[in-house]
């Protein structure tokens, strides 16, 4: 996790490292013909990092298409083997964080780019991007809102 060390003490040199240790909670959800495979690994500094994979079966269809040539009107599948259609489709997930769930003295700050247009107009630079930080006072304010922004 963090590595010190002090040289400024004659004869005597000092190093210190603490190697980050993480618990991982895992958790298996089978929804319709997939397994969903969720970590919640909780790290010593804080962070909470979320990985999900998923397994299971194809959602696939029946074809008369045997190759991508016949295909001349718009399909929402990919032809993924003679007479087989592989659906497109999406998978969200969502999370819900409790900012009281180790007591009222926590906070959630939320940290957004924002872009700034550039004020020197010798660079070559026309804007950059710069952090808004927000702490939010309550949970339905650290609800985060994905888009374009």
């Amino acid at each position: 996790m963090w590595r010190h060390t002090q040289l400024a003490i004659p004869r005597k040199k000092i190093r210190k490292v603490r190697p980050e240790v993480s618990l991982v909670v895992r958790m298996v959800s089978t929804v319709g013909n997939y397994d969903y495979i969720t970590d919640y690994e909780f790290k010593q500094r804080g962070a909470i990092k979320v990985t999900v994979g998923l397994t299971g079966l194809l959602e696939v269809r029946g074809s008369i298409y045997t190759h991508n040539d016949q295909i001349k009107e718009e399909v929402y599948d990919t032809l993924i083997a003679k007479n087989t259609l592989g659906a497109y489709q999406d998978h969200f997930f969502t999370y819900h964080l409790d900012l009281d769930v180790d007591g009222h003295e926590n906070s959630f700050v939320k940290n957004n780019l924002k872009t700034r247009r550039a004020i020197n107009k010798s660079s070559s630079r026309k804007s950059y991007w710069t952090i808004v930080s927000e702490t939010t006072k309550t949970e339905s304010d650290a609800r985060i809102q994905l888009g374009s922004s």
